[in-house]
């Protein structure tokens, strides 16, 4: 059986470091706690470092559960590989105040694949990129992969959709492309319109390369793919002194693009509930990515603050397996929680969900899906601190 020594927890949380999180905020901090005895388990023990979220961009902690609950997966991942299997033994608090316990048992042998999703491995873990550079479309691979994501959410989650049972209170959905673009335009106005959201978006921004952040955390010019001189001048402006000014000046030059925009989406809602057609065949001479939309059923009952947040961290865990999966395909991802996080375009996507599906649900990921067709950066990590048992 394999021993659950400190060094090999410490290499399991570097392969778990490399979990996606919004903004690339990273706000994981995980503590090992050894067995105390020969029969207790030894533990991990996971909380929040408040500097690291998004209190306005994120006010009701949902993308911070999810990054927590793709760190449980790809350590959970990791974990297997060498033979040490992990369950949660609680979830306590959410937002800042969360705080998970992982049980940690060493098994006899390494467990095989699960029936629902791949035998994922921290190579898969480190292989996984976010691309926000052009992709192209890939029929084939993206039918195969979503097929067998549909099928491993069958089984996860927790209460069923109305109608909809196996889905178990989570759903995969494929989105219009033309409902995706009018959205995605939509939903990137108001972040800009709003000073205090695109204000608290900058200061994740990474455009200095002489910076130490550059290399540890944020969302680098490299991975947005910015031009260097582009970046060169955006770090010269992105200082602390000056962001709130930026952020006032684009608030107020985009606020009654923003105020139309709202009250438009109001009117299509009474009338046409802004239905779409399906994706066309092309857009400027090129066929249009496939657009993803992960939902969760709107029709259960309110859950508690403890118990919403373990529905919430495993949904995180759920969208890193389908992210992991679709790389295994040769696919990558493009991110825009902007469109779940805009009230007027995350409504616009329930309607849709509802008329065209027949789905009471509620987007809590959005995602565009394709072949990379450029060379993609690595995101930036922070070390990880040694353990000291």
């Amino acid at each position: 059986m394999m021993a659950i020594t400190a060094t090999l927890i410490a290499e399991l949380f570097a392969h778990a470091a490399r979990s996606p999180s919004a903004h690339n905020t990273q706000p994981w901090i995980p503590r090992f706690a050894p067995a105390t005895t020969p029969r207790s388990p030894a533990e991990v023990h996971v909380a929040v470092d408040p500097a690291r979220t998004l209190p306005v961009g994120d006010p009701n902690s949902q993308d911070l559960h999810l990054a927590m609950g793709c760190w449980v997966e790809s350590f959970t991942i990791a974990a297997a590989e060498v033979g040490i299997h992990v369950g949660i033994g609680s979830v306590r608090g959410r937002g800042p105040a969360l705080e998970i316990r992982l049980v940690l048992t060493a098994l006899p042998d390494r467990p095989g694949a699960s029936d629902l999703w791949p035998r994922f491995t921290s190579a898969d873990l480190h292989h996984r990129q976010v691309d926000r550079g052009p992709m192209r479309r890939a029929e084939e691979p993206f039918a195969t992969a979503f097929a067998a994501a549909e099928r491993g959410l069958a089984a996860s989650g927790t209460a069923p959709f109305e109608g909809r049972a196996p889905t178990k209170g989570m759903a995969l959905v494929e989105v219009p492309h033309d409902l995706w673009e009018t959205n995605l335009a939509r939903a990137t106005r108001y972040s800009y319109s709003h000073a205090d959201i695109f204000t608290e978006t900058l200061e994740w921004l990474r455009f200095d390369r002489r910076a130490s952040s550059y290399a540890q955390d944020g969302l680098s010019a490299d991975c947005l793919q910015i031009p260097r001189t582009l970046a060169a001048v955006a770090a010269r402006l992105n200082t602390a002194r000056l962001r709130p000014w930026i952020g006032a000046l684009t608030s107020a030059a985009l606020a009654p693009v923003e105020l139309i925009d709202r009250l438009r989406a109001s009117v299509v809602r009474r009338t046409s509930r802004d239905r779409r057609s399906p994706a066309p065949a092309s857009t400027g001479g090129s066929a249009p990515l496939h657009h993803l939309v992960l939902v969760k059923d709107s029709t259960a009952p309110s859950a508690g603050a403890d118990s919403l947040a373990k529905q919430e961290i495993e949904l995180g865990r759920n969208l890193l397996r389908i992210w992991l999966l679709l790389d295994r395909h040769g696919l990558r991802v493009d991110v825009h929680s902007e469109i779940k996080d805009c009230p007027q375009t995350r409504s616009a996507v329930s309607d849709y969900l509802l008329d065209d599906h027949g789905m009471h649900a509620l987007p809590v990921a959005a995602f565009s899906v394709g072949l990379s067709t450029t060379a993609v950066p690595r995101s930036a990590r922070r070390p990880v601190e040694p353990i000291h048992s």
